[in-house]
């Protein structure tokens, strides 16, 4: 099963080549960070699962349906919160914030990375600053296991705040991991802004 099968991907490129950077031919893959998307992928997860094991069938559609009422409960709350941050314009480190960013009606305005995946040059980093001296962003957003030291660099030239932000659960982080991490990321981005 494939999560992204489910759901429209954002950021299909044109064409492929990897002088344009570490491009995803069939569009960007992190759509976990747009909490909409993952009802559809565990409903079809469900189904997958009674075509494998028909006898526990009800089971898994019935833990589907109330994943998919508790998730959209915390969707709707997630959202109230998120209010302030709509429309905000937003420095990313990577592309893997995309659907987070699109689902809080957030505007990407530049990227530390000049094409996805490569690192910053100097020079780069000299026209980015000039371009956010000149159009200020509101929030400079990036993973907490991200490289920072380009982040560090742009954030003594402007002034900026920055929220350091988890992108996916950990491996270790139990069953209610998914709700916790989009109450980090909402928590997180309310905070930077305040």
């Amino acid at each position: 099963l494939e999560a992204a099968s489910q759901v429209r991907l954002r950021e299909i490129p044109a064409s492929i080549d990897r002088a344009d950077g570490d491009l995803h031919p069939r569009g960007n893959p992190h759509l976990h960070l747009d909490p909409r998307n993952l009802p559809p992928a565990a409903s079809e997860m469900a189904a997958r699962l009674a075509i494998l094991d028909p006898e526990r069938g009800e089971v898994y559609r019935r833990r589907a349906d109330d994943f998919a009422t508790r998730w959209h409960r915390a969707v709707a709350e997630w959202e109230r919160r998120a209010q302030p941050l709509q429309g905000l314009r937003v420095v990313v480190d990577h592309q893997q914030w995309a659907y987070l960013l699109a689902w809080l009606e957030m505007q990407r305005v530049a990227a530390l990375e000049p094409k996805p995946g490569l690192p910053p040059s100097p020079g780069y980093l000299a026209e980015l600053k000039a371009s956010l001296s000149a159009q200020p962003a509101d929030l400079l957003l990036r993973a907490d296991r991200h490289e920072s030291r380009a982040a560090e660099w742009l954030l003594a030239q402007v002034t900026l705040p920055e929220a350091v932000l988890p992108y996916t659960v950990e491996a270790d982080a139990g069953g209610e991991a998914l709700f916790g991490l989009f109450d980090r990321l909402v928590a997180g981005l309310l905070e930077a802004i305040q």
